[in-house]
């Protein structure tokens, strides 16, 4: 007799499916002693769903959040609500995200589905957008404990969209998700302290935040730390911290960072003059559609600086700028053109 020698792997793989087998018997033995068939069949088919979902099985993970909504699970209609808007395993629909998203909310009050709807409406995502229907959907969801919810308020508030602008309220909106660590409420509770924007203007308190942002992974953050040491504001004015910061961001992929990094270059602030490192910075973020870089490189080119003088090159750089709002370069566009 021969005797076949399994892999580890092998191994692994079938007692994953005995597994899977033996939770499958035990749902069904618990479900006839119990009698509540139909909602331990919808949480044993969601589970199924999750966990074809984390090994990135899409299509399979769609059909078992599919049965299991069906079945009346509301977790598994919110997830199936995501697979649409995010077009995981099924083609995008938003109008059938939107659909799942308010079944779940119709049964549970599972805060993501509220925060879901509210992020549909305010995007203007497969339907009309409205940002009175956004906001109603996000105090739900945070009332819900959903975190996000809670700094999205914040931004509506700020904005006053789809109501009064409130910084006060958009205040205490962010300061509740940054409780919850949500890291873009961090940086827009130091954007207010920074601008004074319903408090008084306090750079110390608007670095605090931007450093805690920072430690949460948030570019934006790194960006606005290097604009304080840039210009000096709330602390003593120093050009290398400030590249180092905005290094840091645009590594992160931050275009203002680049740019800036570029000007830094440019002027020989921080760091030796060097119009090649400053012309690679500012194409990154031109690239990225930084109109101030776009700027910067028709002047580069108007000037000569670190290439060969072009006037054709520096027209088509501003050309770009403009259409991306730069005041200056149709300025620029104008003196060129008077040549």
């Amino acid at each position: 007799m021969i005797y076949r020698i399994f892999s580890k792997a092998e191994i692994k793989e079938l007692l994953n499916k005995n597994l899977i087998w033996l939770a499958a018997v035990f749902a069904v033995a618990v479900m006839y002693l119990t009698g509540c068939t139909k909602s331990i069949t919808a949480d044993f088919m969601f589970e199924m769903g999750t966990q074809s979902a984390q090994k990135k099985e899409y299509t399979k993970a769609a059909e078992w959040y599919q049965k299991a909504a069906d079945a009346g699970n509301a977790s598994a209609m919110v997830n199936l609500g995501v697979f649409y808007e995010q077009g995981l395993g099924l083609a995008q629909d938003y109008a059938k995200a939107r659909e799942w998203y308010e079944k779940a909310a119709a049964v549970s009050s599972i805060g993501l589905a509220f925060y879901n709807l509210g992020v549909l409406y305010d995007r203007g995502w497969g339907v009309g957008q409205d940002y009175t229907k956004a906001r109603e959907y996000y105090e739900k969801a945070a009332s819900a404990g959903e975190t996000n919810a809670m700094s999205n308020l914040g931004v509506l508030y700020q904005n006053g969209q789809g109501g009064t602008q409130d910084y006060a309220r958009a205040r205490e909106w962010y300061e509740k998700a940054a409780a919850g660590g949500i890291g873009s409420a961090m940086v827009n509770l130091g954007m207010l302290y920074e601008q004074g924007l319903g408090v008084a203007q306090d750079y110390a308190k608007a670095r605090e935040w931007y450093q805690k942002g920072a430690v949460n992974g948030k570019a934006d953050a790194l960006y606005n730390l290097g604009v304080l040491y840039d210009q000096g504001w709330g602390v003593t004015q120093d050009y290398v911290k400030a590249r180092e910061y905005y290094e840091k961001a645009a590594n992160a992929g931050d275009p203002e960072s680049m740019g800036n990094l570029g000007a830094l270059y440019a002027n020989g602030e921080g760091v030796v003059q060097d119009y090649a490192k400053a012309l690679v910075w500012f194409q990154k973020a031109a690239a990225l559609g930084n109109a101030t870089a776009m700027y910067n490189l028709g002047r580069f080119y108007e000037k000569g600086l670190g290439v060969a003088q072009d006037d054709a090159k520096a027209q088509a750089w501003y050309q770009q700028a403009a259409a991306g709002g730069s005041a200056r370069a149709k300025q620029a566009l104008a003196r060129l053109a008077s040549k």
